[in-house]
């Protein structure tokens, strides 16, 4: 069983336990929209074909898609359809939790603020519970945000430090 991401057209969230991606893939008429490449795994996001849905699905995938189907940008694609998103590791679809989603969405969405874009989008990312337990993935632009029904207020206008620490990534095999 593999744990996937269903997002639904009001931006909740939901896992579901697949048994047999492939077969679940080609039963609900899945198409990959976009890939994006991160750390050692591969985050895919696919959406229904042929379904007739007249509504657009409110989450904004994250900046940076790759895309064999659209040149357009994958942060800005409008979608009729419920998302499924997966995780690859060497070829073979693993477990992704909502919290792996919302920090992998975070990074990414953060990196697109800090490349220059003035979308302004990225930097207001937070992943969001409501009331009854169901995760989004919404896009605040003021300084103002409610994160698991407690408000947090910014009242700090002033900026952070630069981080001049050296990273390294260890990688084993």
């Amino acid at each position: 069983m593999v744990n996937i991401l269903i997002i639904d057209i009001n931006s909740n969230i939901n896992g579901n336990n697949i048994s047999n991606i492939e077969k679940y893939i080609d039963s609900n008429n899945l198409q990959e929209l976009y890939y994006w490449n991160y750390l050692k795994y591969k985050y895919k996001a696919f959406i229904k074909i042929n379904k007739k849905n007249l509504d657009i699905n409110k989450h904004k995938l994250p900046p940076f898609g790759i895309s064999s189907i659209t040149d357009q940008l994958s942060n800005i694609e409008q979608i009729y359809s419920d998302i499924y998103i997966l995780k690859e590791h060497d070829k073979k679809y693993i477990d992704l939790s909502i919290e792996e989603y919302c920090e992998f969405y975070s990074i990414i969405s953060i990196n697109y603020s800090d490349s220059g874009s003035d979308s302004g989008r990225g930097s207001g990312s937070e992943c969001e519970c409501n009331i009854d337990g169901n995760y989004l993935l919404e896009i605040e632009e003021t300084d103002k945000k409610i994160i698991c029904d407690k408000e947090i207020k910014n009242t700090n206008n002033e900026e952070l430090d630069t981080d001049i620490n050296t990273y390294v990534e260890y990688i084993t095999t």
